[in-house]
């Protein structure tokens, strides 16, 4: 995928400089700073530009896949037929973003998505922010649930108390959940674009923030799951 540069300049640095080491464009990978202090004033602009670049870049092992966003119908020439989600400016000028509304029902059969149930390795990867007026209350990143839609696996992040949850049913059909929290968790929830990865294991979830993995717990091996239910995404917590 190549190489992207950022140039920070500090007081008085060379604008021309910084811009010759910098990738293109400019406005996305060249920032100026009056002093070491003032980091914290373009932080949260400058992890939002890396994590869109580093979308690309993340040193995974390839492994089969399919993008599920394409799969839920959210693409430009189909996403005005889901209900309750509108486009915006797409993150980095090449990654399209959707807007969830109060009102979206972005769903989809499980035997469309997955129609041999979930293997017992796999990684699932966000790239999203949590906008202010999203509400306080827990919600499904992603979930699947049975026919009679009761949860069987998902991803729950608790916007009010700055949590990430990860659930399922293990081989013994015993309900398992790990949560994960702490300050590189908590900063997926204020406004800025971050990727996530929740890479499952027949032992452990591991959670992965742009780029960077910032926690792992343990798990028993999950049972299968149906694929007569459905899959959804963004639904809040009842």
């Amino acid at each position: 995928p190549g190489f992207s540069f950022f140039a920070i300049g500090v007081a008085d640095a060379d604008y021309s400089e910084l811009v010759n080491i910098g990738s293109k464009p400019s406005e996305r990978h060249v920032f100026f700073v009056d002093d070491f202090d003032a980091f914290t004033k373009i932080e949260d602009e400058l992890i939002t530009f890396v994590c869109e670049t580093a979308s690309a870049k993340c040193m995974f092992p390839y492994l089969p896949g399919f993008k599920m966003m394409e799969m839920f119908g959210l693409v430009e020439k189909e996403f005005s037929a889901v209900e309750g989600v509108s486009m915006e400016p797409g993150t980095f000028n090449v990654y399209p973003c959707y807007r969830l509304h109060k009102d979206a029902l972005v769903s989809q059969p499980t035997k469309y998505l997955h129609p041999e149930g979930l293997p017992s390795d796999y990684t699932i990867t966000f790239l999203f922010r949590i906008l202010p007026d999203t509400p306080q209350e827990p919600f499904a990143l992603w979930e699947i649930l049975n026919e009679g839609y009761e949860p069987l696996v998902g991803v729950i992040l608790d916007n009010g108390g700055k949590t990430l949850t990860f659930f399922n049913y293990d081989y013994k059909g015993d309900f398992q959940t790990v949560t994960f929290e702490g300050p590189e968790i908590r900063k997926m929830f204020y406004g800025s674009f971050h990727k996530l990865h929740v890479v499952i294991s027949k032992t452990t979830a591991k959670i992965i923030i742009d780029c960077k993995q910032v926690s792992e717990k343990t798990i028993n091996a999950a049972g299968n799951i149906s694929s007569n239910g459905i899959e959804v995404l963004g639904r809040m917590v009842r």
